[in-house]
């Protein structure tokens, strides 16, 4: 199981990068997903796993929350092929819920294949942290540029100061490009940002004092990149994720004391870089947090409310199935015919109103199950763990707690199959370390 638990391993690793084929593979439809880079090595996970008999799956130790957090996740991919048969839009355009379907569905084998091959918390966490610092220095170089920085072979984003329909921050006559790594938004780098700056954030409790090192000087650089994305949400997820770790960092540090110059040092760095941006782009923090007011801002905030507004309408209107995956977008589309807003459909910001509007009450509560069940699972193992082998649980715990606290303001844990990839698939490593920790004596 080397090549499945490798290829698990480069699918976290492509976690920030939107690259896509420029071809369909062989044996392929041609929908959109499959063109993912990342859909390669994950589909490479799945086949290797179930050629080798599905090891683990049925295995006489297991415990009750990992087998409900298995088959609530797959259970919600078939609800979501059960829902093209309703789906609101499926004779006009019947790709629009199929896509959707199978994107979940090839996630939710990807994480129950994770799961049951038992990959060690920390290699996805060396794995998250190798891309952290690769993705960390496109981030900041970019915001230095205010543009693109030619990496065509990656597929990056041609995006230079002056140009419509990108993303900027105003602040009077001041402008600021966000980068956008390699990603099609911001907002989307923020994400891959976040957990990768979590998850690595436990490197630094680590045994090997090289580690450490390297670990602090990562995560306030890593910091810095986070802050330049200007993503609210994303610093929102990122200041609960901190005070899920911290703790558990401090004790280390009070109790060790091999421990505290390297979290010290990352302390002090992340200090002097948050003042540092709070006086270089005060003017724009100022934009961008409310306090004061600039009409791109008020029109960002405004279009969300719209997009609740609709959503809770779709709700009330299907309740019971919803109008099917994938399909908000085209719900809310027919909506704005008869209103004056100059806006297209689109997802509902928030991933719990997404869930539940695609997906009715049935769908959401086998999707809230999923989550409930994998977390418990995480938290248990958590629990029995030694010192050493709790650190990467609680970086990857971190991870998944701001992805969903990122959930409530933007949509993308839902619907991108990089974030359902980061959300499903660490959350499978986590539940899959519950066979591997030992009951703590």
């Amino acid at each position: 199981m080397v090549v499945a638990r490798l290829a698990a391993l480069l699918s976290f690793f492509c976690i920030p990068l939107w690259t896509r084929l420029t071809f369909v593979p062989l044996g392929f439809a041609p929908y959109y997903v499959v063109r993912f880079v990342i859909v390669l090595p994950m589909l490479t996970t799945i086949f290797c796993w179930l050629v080798a008999g599905a090891p683990g799956l049925f295995a006489q130790r297991r415990t009750t929350t990992r087998s409900l957090w298995a088959l609530s996740l797959l259970t919600v991919a078939l609800w979501t092929f059960a829902s093209l048969s309703w789906a609101f839009i499926r004779e006009r355009a019947p790709d629009i819920g199929e896509t959707a379907a199978l994107k979940f569905g090839i996630v939710a084998l990807f994480a129950t294949a994770v799961a049951h091959l038992e990959i060690a918390p920390r290699r996805a966490i060396y794995v998250l942290a190798i891309s952290l610092a690769f993705n960390a220095v496109i981030a900041v170089t970019q915001s230095l540029h205010q543009g693109w920085i030619g990496l065509e072979f990656l597929r990056e984003f041609v995006v230079e100061r002056g140009m419509s329909g990108i993303s900027v921050i105003r602040a009077g006559d001041l402008q600021f490009v966000r980068p956008y790594g390699l990603m099609p938004h911001p907002n989307m780098l923020a994400g891959t940002l976040v957990v990768g700056t979590l998850a690595a954030s436990m490197l630094i409790v680590h045994e090997r004092r090289w580690i450490r090192y390297t670990a602090a000087g990562l995560i306030s650089f890593s910091v810095l990149a986070i802050l330049l994305t200007f993503s609210r949400a994303a610093w929102g997820g990122f200041a609960v994720g901190v005070i899920i770790v911290f703790p558990f960092v401090a004790r280390r540090a009070l109790n060790e004391r091999t421990m505290r110059v390297p979290i010290i040092a990352a302390v002090v760095f992340i200090v002097l870089i948050g003042v540092g941006f709070l006086i270089q782009y005060r003017p724009f923090l100022a934009a961008r947090t409310g306090q004061v007011q600039e009409s791109l801002e008020m029109r960002s905030v405004a279009d969300r409310l719209v997009y609740i507004d609709f959503a809770l309408r779709s709700i009330q209107e299907r309740p019971i199935l919803g109008v099917g995956a994938g399909n908000f977008p085209w719900r809310m589309s027919y909506y704005l015919v008869d209103t004056f807003y100059d806006l297209r459909g689109d997802n509902v910001h928030n991933i719990y109103l997404a869930a539940l509007a695609e997906l009715g009450i049935i769908g959401f509560g086998l999707y809230a199950m999923a989550l409930t069940a994998g977390l418990v699972s995480i938290i248990g193992a958590i629990r029995r763990a030694n010192i050493p082998e709790r650190a990467p649980l609680m970086g990857l715990f971190a991870a998944l707690i701001a992805l969903l606290v990122i959930g409530l303001l933007d949509h993308y844990p839902y619907t991108i199959i990089q974030f359902q990839t980061a959300l499903w698939g660490l959350m499978g490593v986590g539940v899959g370390a519950t066979r591997q920790i030992a009951p703590k004596t």
